[in-house]
């Protein structure tokens, strides 16, 4: 097992992060529950029948703590302030107190609204994160950001609250689809390229699908280094926690749009698409050379993730940028790569660029 400390300096405390395998049934040795007097456990449909009975069991064995499972529709419908008022409810017809814990049990949709709801309720309680994806192991589940979709906008609610402890069993990414493992590949490619360039060397030329446990486990441990590196320096991203979101201006607008049609993107799926829009643009203002551009949108290809947006209107992703909660008086702040490994951020760029850069992956154009 591999064991990661996060250290937070806003009271200055820290929290584990563990990585390893068969985890779940080792819960009461990773963390210790006995001063909880009630536990939520939240999953959704396509992940609470499968593991949730596990999580349970495990905790069961050792304490006698009563357990309430709370599960939701799997999605990003479910992402809204109506299913929050739901778990604020059944922690109050529970009789959760400031002595209980909510578990969240599942991938990052999961980890940031049961996070959101528990550092609320009564003003803030304990919560754990169980990260049963890999999008939520290599990104979601840690660093402290909970939040919710306002309508069709893209976490537009939320805090800064960190959990107790973030526990990781690789196991549970055998029930992962292969759309979702690819989809999460994004996150992976975009903290090599905004942060460590040997990184970026080894996920590169990585089939998503094709990994041995090893080389899983590698890379994982890798993304949450590069993560809880950024956080520590800024939890609260006033600075360099802001290099996070490249790929997530453009790709939140996409994913918005996305929202209306009947092939919804995942996440990963829209960051992948706004990655190689931030690429261009890194090109158009003359830090990146075409070369290193293609380079990165080869990457993205190789992975599986898509680099082409069909039916969609540059005019429609323009429109939504001004409404990115990162813009400034409308206008959208940018994170743009200086070199493969390095990343400015908060970065004005002009519209015809912008507009240039998205028409590049809007293929009907």
């Amino acid at each position: 097992m591999n064991t990661l400390n996060i250290k937070i300096y806003t009271p200055a405390h820290s929290y584990p992060i563990l990585l390893g395998e068969n985890l779940l049934e080792k819960l009461t040795e990773l963390y210790d529950f006995r001063d909880y007097t009630k536990i939520l456990l939240i999953s959704d449909s396509n992940v609470g029948p499968i593991y949730a009975a596990n999580v349970r069991t495990a905790i069961s064995k050792n304490y006698e703590i009563p357990i309430t499972e709370f599960e939701s529709p799997a999605g990003e419908k479910s992402k809204l302030l109506k299913t929050i008022t739901k778990i604020w409810e059944k922690l109050s017809e529970i009789g959760a107190d400031r002595k209980s814990l909510v578990i969240n049990l599942g991938g990052g949709i999961t980890t940031d609204m049961g996070g959101f709801a528990a550092s609320c309720y009564m003003r803030g309680i304990n919560f754990i994160n169980i990260a049963t994806s890999l999008e939520a192991m290599v990104d979601a589940s840690i660093g402290g950001k909970t939040g919710i979709n306002l309508g069709s906008l893209k976490n537009h609610l939320g805090t800064f609250a960190h959990p107790k402890c973030v526990i990781m069993d690789i196991q549970t990414l055998t029930t992962l689809s292969k759309r979702d493992l690819i989809a999460a590949f994004a996150e992976i490619i975009k903290h090599g390229l905004i942060a460590d360039a040997k990184y970026f060397d080894l996920v590169k030329m990585q089939n998503p699908l094709n990994l041995d446990t090893e080389l899983l486990n590698k890379i994982i441990l890798g993304s949450l280094k590069i993560k809880a590196n950024v956080v520590e320096k800024d939890e609260k991203e006033a600075g360099v926690r802001q290099i996070l979101n490249f790929g997530h201006t453009a790709g939140h607008a996409i994913e918005t749009l996305s929202f209306k049609t009947k092939k919804p993107l995942l996440h990963g799926e829209a960051v992948a698409l706004g990655m190689i829009i931030a690429a261009k643009l890194s090109e158009l203002v003359g830090n990146i050379d075409h070369e290193t551009f293609q380079v990165i949108e080869n990457v993205i290809n190789f992975a599986g993730l898509p680099t082409k947006l069909q039916n969609y209107q540059t005019k429609e992703i323009i429109k939504l940028l001004s409404s990115d909660k990162k813009s400034i008086a409308g206008k959208a702040k940018w994170v743009l790569l200086k070199s493969i490994g390095e990343a400015d951020w908060n970065v004005e760029v002009g519209d015809d660029l912008v507009r240039q850069a998205i028409a590049s992956v809007v293929s009907n154009q």
